[in-house]
């Protein structure tokens, strides 16, 4: 899965994306952690509806700022699915596919894919691509980790944007929030140089310790990572692409902690949220 997701300055937006993941997981626990909505709400959005089969609907929230349902256009049980969004008034439609390939002959082996086409193609539609595309490569070994080590269990979720109190570009906002010696986001620890699969240990704003694998590092873009203190959960920090600032022609992002966590400690992802957003807060505000 290449990090390669927005195009060259000057350059076309593509049409597409697709991107695929193997998981060690029958392909009817794939297909049921794609089309459920209960299922869906394990590993993806916050709260999900799903209405089965062809001319029924898929409904995603992440609360009610970004939200949205739409009717499913394709239905292939086990096998594939796709629902197809209306925009401008039905000028721009963007369909979503979920594909399940099993491997070997019905193993424990299964191929996830996820292909999203028919983006509007002017510029404005640029941050919106970018931002659907990278998040897929984060949602994808999401998935992943759901289903081989949290399969069945229900997941609590903080979901926090930081806005800067002034505008900042990208790399000053990562640089501000990743910098050592206690005046970044963490007491102690440093993520630069890991990559995925790495182990990574961290020193949170409340003192706990944070450490495991890494689950996904794009250098002034996102850092996510499996956490062994919180029963393998699953912390994301991010930058969300989001127009230009002001008399610049440099791009604004805004800051975004995700935690999941499933089983009995998913009662505390509301309290770490709420710490690391305001630590991530006071870091922007210098």
């Amino acid at each position: 899965m290449s990090d390669q997701t927005r195009p060259a300055s000057g350059g076309a937006l593509p049409e597409r994306f697709s991107f695929e993941i193997v998981v060690d997981a029958p392909a009817s626990d794939v297909w049921r952690a794609l089309s459920d909505g209960m299922e869906l709400q394990r590993w993806f959005p916050i709260s999900a509806r799903v209405k089965p089969g062809l001319g029924g609907t898929v409904f995603l929230s992440w609360g009610p700022m970004c939200e949205g349902e739409a009717p499913i256009t394709l239905w292939e049980p086990g096998r594939a699915m796709a629902w197809t969004e209306k925009h401008e008034g039905g000028a721009v439609e963007i369909t979503g596919m979920f594909e399940v390939v099993s491997q070997n002959d019905g193993a424990a082996s299964t191929v996830v894919r996820v292909t999203q086409s028919g983006f509007g193609k002017n510029a404005k539609w640029a941050d919106y691509y970018d931002s659907i595309s990278s998040g897929w490569k984060f949602e994808l070994r999401s998935l992943r980790h759901y289903l081989t080590r949290h399969r069945g269990k229900d997941r609590r979720c903080a979901w926090v944007p930081v806005p800067p109190p002034t505008p900042m570009g990208q790399s000053a906002i990562w640089s501000r929030l990743w910098s050592t010696g206690g005046s970044g986001l963490c007491a102690s620890g440093s993520i630069e140089g890991l990559n995925e699969g790495d182990a990574y240990a961290l020193v949170g704003p409340d003192g706990a310790r944070f450490s495991g694998t890494v689950l996904r590092h794009v250098p002034d873009r996102m850092f996510a990572g499996v956490v062994h203190e919180l029963d393998d959960a699953l912390m994301r920090i991010e930058l969300e692409p989001g127009g230009v600032i002001p008399h610049s022609d440099e791009r604004a992002f805004t800051p975004m902690f995700w935690l999941s966590i499933w089983g009995d400690t998913g009662a505390n992802a509301e309290r770490i949220g709420t710490l690391w957003s305001e630590r991530m807060a006071a870091v922007l505000r210098g």
